[in-house]
């Protein structure tokens, strides 16, 4: 089996032919203090950047997450805001297949890169996509990271123009997914429709699960709220799967 990757014929295993995209130089404003304080706090006890779920909790996201998805040991996975590495690191573990993320924080970064086989993280600014390649990755996932970030107004736009980078990397065809799960910041679904007109195509299928039926009434009162639900209303937290067509 033959691959052409940026002009360059691959012979199988694909996964070395993967390491063309190269980590950007990194330049981001923000103060990371809080996240890298989550990292170390988190990272070395698997609890991801994410510390009101447990490592249990994560890897049950990341099991949801790929179950839906069924990726094959020659897909190339890119995570926006993969944090610990912990979901890609699942992905390496259970089905053999690669990943790529990026993150903020340089302790996540650095943590995620010590402790994956195969998969590349880098610290870069996760508004600034346009150094990925288009109709590159074969799925994209991101779980509880863009949503509290940029979320409603005042960086609605910012989300949708990240959004729309997602779609752009991702590889056309039913098969090739994106998902935003874990999104407990309010994005309704008429954010997602704001978005759509502003999107690289109009070739695009969107589907709305809510989280407590993705995650399949789990995740822990942390997350959902004392009652399991306060926090994910069905008209306010959809998990939202994209693909081209």
């Amino acid at each position: 089996y033959q691959r052409r990757v940026h002009g360059i014929i691959c012979i199988l295993p694909t996964t070395l032919c993967r390491e063309t995209i190269k980590c950007p130089k990194y330049q981001y404003t923000q103060d990371t203090t809080k996240w890298d304080n989550y990292a170390k706090q988190n990272c070395k006890r698997g609890a991801d950047n994410w510390g009101r779920l447990s490592p249990e909790e994560h890897n049950k996201a990341a099991r949801n997450l790929f179950e839906f998805i069924k990726p094959d040991r020659n897909d190339y996975i890119f995570e926006w805001g993969s944090g610990c590495g912990t979901k890609l690191r699942y992905l390496e573990k259970h089905y053999k297949a690669v990943g790529f993320g990026i993150d903020i924080s340089d302790v996540a970064v650095d943590y995620a890169n010590e402790n994956s086989n195969k998969s590349t993280f880098c610290r870069t600014d996760g508004t600034k996509l346009d150094w990925l390649p288009t109709n590159y990755f074969d799925h994209s996932i991101v779980f509880g990271s863009v949503q509290a970030l940029y979320g409603p107004p005042p960086h609605h736009k910012i989300f949708c123009d990240i959004v729309g980078n997602l779609i752009r990397i991702t590889k056309v065809g039913p098969r090739h997914k994106i998902i935003f799960a874990g999104n407990w910041k309010r994005i309704k679904r008429s954010m997602w429709e704001y978005c759509t007109p502003l999107f690289p195509t109009k070739n695009v299928n969107m589907t709305f699960i809510t989280e407590w039926e993705f995650h399949r009434h789990e995740l822990g009162a942390a997350y959902w709220g004392p009652n399991n639900h306060r926090r994910a209303p069905i008209e306010n937290c959809p998990v939202v799967i994209i693909n081209k067509f």
